[in-house]
This record gives C-alpha cells, structure tokens and sequence, in this order.
C-alpha cells in the first residue's frame, strides 16, 4: 500500500478513530434507535411525540434517546416541562443514505446469485 497515496491515506484509521467509530455505530444498532432517528430526521420531536410515532413505550423510547444523545446523535432542549429532541447536523442522514444504498446493493447483488443458480 503507498501511504503517500492521498486517498489511501484517507482510508486509514488510528486506533482511537476506529474506537469512536464503533461506538458512534453501536448506538445505531438497534432497530428502534434507527426508527427514532428517522422520525427525528423530519424535524426536532418530544419524548412523548416520539413514543406514538415508533409505537414503544415512553419509557423505552427514553432509554434509546439517551444512548443517541451520549453518542452524540441528537441534541436536547428543555421547553417548560417537555424535553424536545433533535438530531444534530446533517451527517446522519447521510450515512443511513449511503447504509441503505449499500444494503440495495447487497439486495440486488444476492438477486442476481440466485437468478444464476
């Protein structure tokens, strides 16, 4: 591999960004935090508005949000007694973009296997 490669160089990551990395991505991975992070997507939301929306209990959907907030997926406000949440920057969308584009890939890829058998 030639390090002196700018884009080679890019593809590498330390060990501290490789620890980050799977910490940022276990806060994804569960089904419901993704759900949560979608409705947040389409604009900042309540514990309780968020609750109806992926249909679990308030008390679930709290625990989730916690685990987006300490990873630093969403922000929170306080507005009198209800805790609005917010998902911060325009970054996460873009990786469950790319993260959905590459799940059609394999979708399509596993297609055209069994199309040859």
């Amino acid at each position: 591999m030639d390090d002196t490669d700018p884009e080679t160089a890019m593809r590498k990551w330390d060990d501290e960004m490789l620890a980050v990395l799977a910490e940022r991505f276990k806060a994804l991975a569960h089904p419901l935090r993704v759900k949560i992070v979608e409705v947040l997507l389409d604009g900042p939301s309540s514990v309780n508005r968020l609750a109806e929306e992926v249909g679990a209990p308030q008390a679930v959907v709290s625990q989730h949000l916690q685990k987006l907030w300490a990873s630093g997926f969403v922000r929170r406000s306080r507005h009198g007694t209800r805790v609005v949440y917010r998902v911060i920057g325009d970054d996460l969308s873009l990786l469950l973009e790319c993260v959905r584009g590459c799940l059609l890939v394999k979708s399509d890829t596993e297609d055209e296997r069994d199309d040859e058998e």
